[in-house]
């Protein structure tokens, strides 16, 4: 490792996050298409229980009207 400072250019400004946008979200669809992914599997692997089924299937239309 170097013992010289790197030039002013390049150096961490005061104040000034490292990261100043963030990580990048999600948009709307993204999210409804995993959320969809994962009802789409929970259907398949609770499909024997009646009422769990008519839960799943209420929170999809939930979703789907927003």
């Amino acid at each position: 490792m170097s013992k010289r400072k790197p030039p002013e250019k390049y150096r961490f400004k005061k104040g000034i996050s490292g990261n100043p946008y963030g990580r990048p979200r999600l948009t709307g669809k993204e999210v409804f298409e995993i959320t969809n992914a994962i009802f789409e599997l929970l259907l398949r692997a609770k499909n024997k229980d009646r009422q769990v089924l008519i839960k799943l299937k209420k929170i999809r239309e939930i979703l789907n009207e927003k």
